[in-house]
């Protein structure tokens, strides 16, 4: 397991094989699901291909890992794609950046979709170990239109935490094309 964190308090730890195993800012656990060796969890990046969905991240992932201080860095070839993907922490504040870069190495033109999958737990980790489904139910999903950015996922935890209602806004530096409240729309039942 290693970890990247910065001045503001944010800290993104990975098992081995690269899942997200704890995203939080101080007390408050952002991702709702431990991510292990095994299954890595659902908080991921996806590359939709035309015949289906490849992680990113995790056991199932092409990109092998390697980390730089405050950065993880993730690099592989997949069918003529050769991806470059960093986590990237912003230095003083709680914000993190996923930043993907693809170079085709064959001479067809793809078509390819980026997903960023990441479940809100917005909670202290002891409440979401207690009762994960209790913690879901009170995150107030609100997806939002931005004119340049596209769309943008609002996510507030409705239950208090410490007298705080910790939030989320999760979009696209470029533009966000689509948004999804829930797993099954993406993933379906697989």
């Amino acid at each position: 397991m290693f970890s990247i964190d910065n001045a503001a308090g944010l800290k993104a730890e990975f098992n081995h094989k690269g899942s997200l195993r704890h995203l939080r800012l101080h007390d408050v656990h952002i991702n709702l699901f431990v991510g292990n060796e095994v299954e890595g969890g659902p908080a991921n990046l996806w590359l939709r291909m035309d015949d289906g969905l490849v992680p990113l991240l995790g056991p199932g992932s092409p990109l092998r890992l390697r980390r730089k201080l405050g950065v993880l860095e993730a690099e592989g070839v997949h069918r003529e794609l050769r991806l470059r993907l960093a986590l990237r922490l912003a230095a003083n504040a709680p914000a993190w950046f996923w930043h993907l870069h693809i170079d085709n190495l064959g001479s067809t033109a793809r078509t390819l979709s980026l997903l960023h999958v990441q479940d809100l737990g917005l909670a202290a980790y002891g409440a979401i170990r207690t009762n994960e489904y209790y913690v879901s139910h009170y995150i107030d999903l609100c997806p939002l239109q931005h004119h340049q950015r596209g769309h943008v996922v609002a996510a507030r935890q409705n239950q208090a935490v410490d007298g705080r209602h910790p939030w989320a806004l999760i979009g696209s530096l470029r533009r966000g094309a689509s948004y999804a409240t829930d797993a099954l729309q993406v993933l379906g039942v697989a």
